[in-house]
């Protein structure tokens, strides 16, 4: 019978052995109040109605009528709600563990550790020496081992290990997921473990059943570290959600972004609030290290020239520290100074005078010293072209200036410099003494690439050359790689180049009207800027804080051209102390930029000359000397003919991208084609890799490419003009980027805040294995609730006509009407 009734109503007992409970719900949306007056209207319609019924029933029996027909309005109102049966069912669900592993490229670092129970508790965790107690001294090749080993590479062999099984034994009672991060939150892979791995935990070998639950392996590869930021997007992630756990695997040392510790709001927020056991990787005694951060000197050098090295070295916990710079071609140490570690970034020189020439890598290194937290970040290259050759220089001046008069001796007296000079004011037939003699001015495109690596023009006047001519010396530094000094002076009026074609390669705007050149009436000092400290060009001594006590000793000037605008990508070196450009910027006095192939310096001032005062050439002449061996390298170097290839910085960080640009051109100097060209990259440790270039401007024939670097070390990108010329090289550095190397030891107050803040726990990584016991991971009882339509129903058409067929049949059997 109770079968045939839900059948009626479209129930099934499934329905209900299944469920917590039911209740009826009504679909429609009418309001209580409309149902009640509706309701009220109804008895007293009908009431009224049998009231004024004439006949033979006595007043019970129309009562009687009177009910029936009350319930049939009172079904058909039902029915006009739309009831429902909604039946209540409940199942378990398991809450989620998140497991999230730093993989930024501190963990690339290797700790120094000192506290030998936690060294014997490592070196079990990780496979080193499995039966290791931490009573007793490690053996010293474990414990080599050992701190030599990367923290991601101890991070996986924890994980991976199978009497720990952090995953798998967390998997036992709640839902896993795994991430990894650095600036940002990733999936983790989770790899096939390794033969090296199932070489060290034999337990891995062995077959494993399907869909066994695999360990997160990290490989880092980021530039930063934002544990905050990853906190808040993994519990975003599973919102709606409940967390049992949050496990975080780090050094723990965030450089940016939201603070673990303001993070912490998030777990303590969430749909029910869940504990972080944080996980310290690394040592968090100060960790030692030092950086040779990055080496520059010139690209050109001469035999028995000095050679200056400008080193850039970083330290930590070697304060005051007395060690050797070491200068190195190959494993011949070349030159050795002994230099006092400083904190923070200090730059040294080392000096060496090259013998032979050709091609040469020097490595500056200081030799690795104890407790080191890295070894591998103790050296940088640099190449170094070393040639028997002269420079040859084309010196254009307008008048016979003061500049003029001491510049053009030094350059006679030489002996590495090849002078053609040519003085615009001059007689006709004059001859100068000294130097290369010319019978007439050469601004012919072929004689300038053919003769000379290096044009001065000394205060010229723009008059004396044809827009032709002017093109010749543009398309020189463009197209052939040469050198460009402009000075500026006060006899010619610089700014009539402006707007001319030599104008497209100068790295400033110049003044349309001399404006206020001319005597200034005070005399001025240049303020050398942050990045003329580091340009070898106004390297004056070896030393750098005497080359700063030089420059604040040198004699001041009176004159200067004015500049109304830096150009994009120009670098200037030194600058008016006081006066300002119309935007704002110190009035630039030396400025450099690379144009095509080739480099460009601009002097506004021709009052070097004053620096002779009482000490002749000591300074002058160094300061030149050096310009034109950086202005003329690329055509010293040979990249004029067929090839200039370079890259934007000489140091790059782990994971920055590094643009290549390679300027060709065929043998008439013209560009190629514009189908791709390859060129190659050399990788630390031997490998190397190609690398694509694609044509960027046709006009210039400008190919351009990038890749991002992934080890650290020393790169060069090369490609040969021709296959029996010597190949075009652009060497750069690869280091850890700062923000990963500011701070190297574990920060154990971070991670202790964050878990005393969400009622976690912390623990060094060989403790992993006591994570899984602490995490309370109660499955969480879901009700769904299902409503099934009754009013549409069989059962709801037989209640609505069994009072109304009642009523109708007892009506007649009266005779009521």
């Amino acid at each position: 019978m109770t079968d045939l009734l839900l059948k009626l109503f479209r129930l099934d007992r499934a329905d209900f052995d299944a469920a917590e409970g039911w209740r009826l719900q009504f679909a429609s949306d009418w309001p209580a109040p409309v149902v009640v007056l509706a309701g009220i209207a109804l008895i007293v319609l009908v009431w009224q109605v049998y009231g004024r019924e004439k006949g033979t029933a006595s007043p019970r029996y129309k009562l009687m009528l009177a009910l029936f027909r009350l319930a049939a309005f009172a079904v058909l109102v039902f029915i006009l709600l739309q009831p429902a049966i909604v039946v209540a069912t409940s199942r378990l669900k398991e809450a989620y563990v998140v497991i999230l592993a730093d993989k930024s490229d501190s963990m690339t670092l290797s700790d120094k550790y000192r506290d030998e129970k936690l060294m014997a508790r490592l070196a079990r965790a990780t496979g080193l020496a499995p039966d290791a107690e931490p009573g007793k001294p490690l053996d010293p090749d474990v414990a080599d081992r050992l701190r030599a080993m990367p923290r991601a590479e101890i991070v996986n062999r924890v994980l991976a290990n199978p009497e720990l099984d952090l995953a798998g034994r967390v998997a036992e009672n709640s839902r896993l997921r795994q991430h990894v991060f650095a600036a940002s939150l990733s999936p983790a892979p989770t790899p096939e473990p390794s033969d090296e791995m199932k070489q060290v935990f034999k337990a891995l070998a062995a077959p494993r059943p399907e869909g066994a639950l695999r360990p997160l392996v990290i490989e880092p590869d980021g530039p930063a570290t934002q544990i905050g930021e990853c906190i808040r997007d993994a519990v975003a992630e599973l919102r709606g959600q409940r967390i049992a756990a949050m496990i975080v695997l780090s050094d723990w040392c965030s450089n940016s972004g939201l603070s673990p510790a303001e993070a912490t709001r998030y777990a303590l927020e969430a749909r029910s609030a869940f504990p972080v056991f944080a996980v310290g990787v690394g040592s968090a005694a100060e960790q030692r290290d030092i950086v040779v951060a990055s080496v520059s000197a010139n690209a050109v050098a001469f035999l028995n020239d000095p050679l200056v090295f400008n080193v850039a070295i970083e330290q930590a916990g070697y304060d005051g520290a007395r060690v050797p710079l070491e200068l190195r071609i190959g494993d011949e140490t070349v030159a050795t100074k002994a230099i006092t570690l400083q904190p923070g970034r200090k730059y040294y020189t080392i000096t060496h005078k090259p013998d032979k020439k050709g091609v040469f890598t020097y490595t500056a290194m200081v030799p690795p010293l104890e407790e080191e937290l890295s070894e591998t970040n103790n050296a940088v290259e640099h190449t170094v072209t070393v040639k028997d050759d002269k420079i040859r220089v084309l010196l254009i001046a307008g008048g016979p200036s003061w500049e003029w008069r001491h510049l053009r001796p030094a350059l006679v007296r030489d002996k590495t410099v090849t002078l053609s000079a040519w003085l615009q004011s001059a007689d006709q037939g004059w001859v100068m003494a000294g130097g290369k003699q010319l019978s007439q001015l050469p601004l012919n495109k072929r004689e300038l690439v053919d003769e000379f690596d290096v044009i001065i023009l000394l205060d010229a006047s723009a008059d004396a050359f044809s827009a032709e001519q002017l093109d010749n010396l543009r398309s020189f530094v463009a197209d052939s790689g040469g050198g460009l000094i402009f000075i500026a002076g006060s006899l010619s009026a610089a700014h009539a180049f402006g707007g001319t074609p030599l104008a497209k390669c100068l790295p400033v705007e110049l003044s349309p009207a001399p404006g206020d050149a001319g005597p200034t009436g005070e005399p001025f000092q240049l303020a050398i800027t942050p990045e003329g400290w580091a340009h070898p060009g106004t390297r004056l001594a070896d030393d750098p804080s005497e080359n700063r006590r030089i420059w604040q000793n040198l004699a001041a000037f009176f004159w200067f051209h004015p500049v109304d605008k830096i150009k994009p990508g120009a670098r200037v070196l030194a600058a008016h102390p006081l006066l300002k450009t119309p935007n704002g910027r110190p009035t630039p006095i030396f400025v450099e930029q690379r144009y095509g192939a080739g480099k460009v310096f601009f002097s506004a001032t021709d009052e070097t000359w004053r620096w002779r005062f009482l000490i002749g050439d000591v300074y002058f002449y160094r300061f030149w000397r050096q310009m034109l061996a950086l202005t003329g390298s690329n055509k010293l170097l040979g990249l004029s003919k067929r090839v200039a290839i370079s890259v934007a910085r000489t140091r790059y960080t782990i994971g920055s991208r590094v643009e290549v640009e390679a300027r060709l051109l065929d043998e008439t100097l013209r560009p190629p084609g514009d189908a791709p060209v390859m060129t190659t990259v050399d990788e630390p440790g031997g490998a190397t890799r190609p690398l694509t270039l694609t044509l960027a401007d046709s006009a210039q024939g400008v190919y351009r490419g990038s890749f991002v670097p992934r080890k650290l070390g020393s790169y060069a990108v090369w490609m040969r003009p021709a296959p029996d010329e010597p190949p075009e090289r652009a060497a750069f550095s690869v280091a850890m980027s700062t923000l990963e190397s500011e701070s190297r030891r574990l920060n154990l107050e971070a991670m202790k805040a964050v878990a005393k803040k969400t009622s976690g726990a912390w623990f060094t990584i060989d403790r992993v294995g006591e994570i899984p016991e602490r995490i309370r991971s109660e499955a969480q009882n879901i009700i769904t609730e299902r409503p099934i339509p009754i009013w549409d129903t069989w059962g709801c058409l037989i209640l609505f006509a069994i009072p109304l067929t009642c009523e109708w049949w007892l009506r007649k059997r009266r005779m009521l009407t």
